[in-house]
């Protein structure tokens, strides 16, 4: 397959590099053509289903503490808290396409779709999503943090449903909450 991409390689991309190294194969036998183009047709719109996926599984949400090191044991990954309990420490499975050896992740923010406990508690599916993908599609509530000190004194922290914390300058906040409430709305429309 293609190797990395910029920024690091995630599930979506390792998938998407797979299949292209795959030949497609036309349902008369013959091998059809090259799936490089779809590949990267695909690859373009990454960060569009990337948030997607956060606004399908919100709230299976994970943090890595080290990006370089969360695929083994040496790195931390914390779970969100189910019905209020303390968050959880959490793998990657080894058969997720995030956790492939010599892979970084490209976010420390994961969404999941399943928890399985064997030896310790895994998650399957992962995808690295990007921290503008979780305030604008996760659910849940998004207030500024006022217990918590940005590194830097011209942002905030905005705490997105007591959980995550994420700096955000403060000339950026009100354009991310009106963003937010606006795509609110169009999604509601779509499912209603």
């Amino acid at each position: 397959g293609a190797g990395a991409g910029a920024g690091g390689t995630s599930s979506l991309q390792s998938m998407l590099e797979k299949q292209e190294s795959t030949p497609p194969v036309n349902p008369d036998g013959g091998s059809g053509p090259s799936s490089s183009a779809t590949a990267a047709a695909i690859m373009e719109k990454a960060p569009v289903l990337k948030a997607l996926l956060v606004a399908a599984l919100f709230p299976q949400l994970v943090i890595a503490a080290d990006t370089k090191k969360a695929k083994n044991s040496a790195g931390k990954l914390i779970a969100r808290a189910e019905d209020g309990q303390k968050p959880e420490d959490i793998m990657l499975h080894p058969q997720c396409v995030a956790a492939a050896k010599g892979q970084t992740l490209d976010s420390p923010y994961l969404i999941y779709h399943e928890k399985v406990k064997t030896t310790r508690i895994f998650m399957r599916d992962a995808t690295p999503v990007s921290p503008h993908a979780l305030v604008l599609f996760g659910g849940g509530s998004l207030k500024v943090a006022s217990d918590k000190q940005s590194a830097n004194r011209y942002d905030i922290v905005l705490r997105l449903d007591d959980f995550v914390g994420l700096s955000c300058p403060r000339e950026v906040y009100g354009l991310m909450q009106e963003l937010r409430t606006e795509l609110d709305v169009v999604l509601k429309k779509k499912i209603e």
